[in-house]
């Protein structure tokens, strides 16, 4: 299973702030952004293409997933993904 935690507004949208998906078919960080467009269609607006709208933090096992590959990121089962929205309004 891969594990998915929300925060920074984000849990609101998906109506909870932990969830997990089955690892079966998830290689890259780019096919869990897809399961959670599908599973979430709140949250589609936080995504662009195969890549997340500035002011998004994705996290994957507590490491910036920009530091271990973006989009081609590799997941696998036992994972943590964390997504933290850094938007706000003032």
């Amino acid at each position: 299973m891969i594990q998915l935690e929300l925060s920074g507004g984000l849990e609101y949208e998906a109506g909870t702030n932990k969830t997990e998906f089955p690892s079966e078919g998830i290689h890259t960080i780019k096919d869990v952004f897809l399961l959670i467009q599908k599973t979430y269609p709140k949250l589609g607006a936080i995504f662009q293409d195969s890549t997340v709208i500035p002011g998004i933090i994705v996290l994957i096992n507590d490491a910036d997933w920009e530091l271990v590959g973006l989009s081609e990121a590799e997941v696998s089962d036992g994972d943590v993904v964390s997504l933290i929205s850094s938007i706000h309004g003032g």
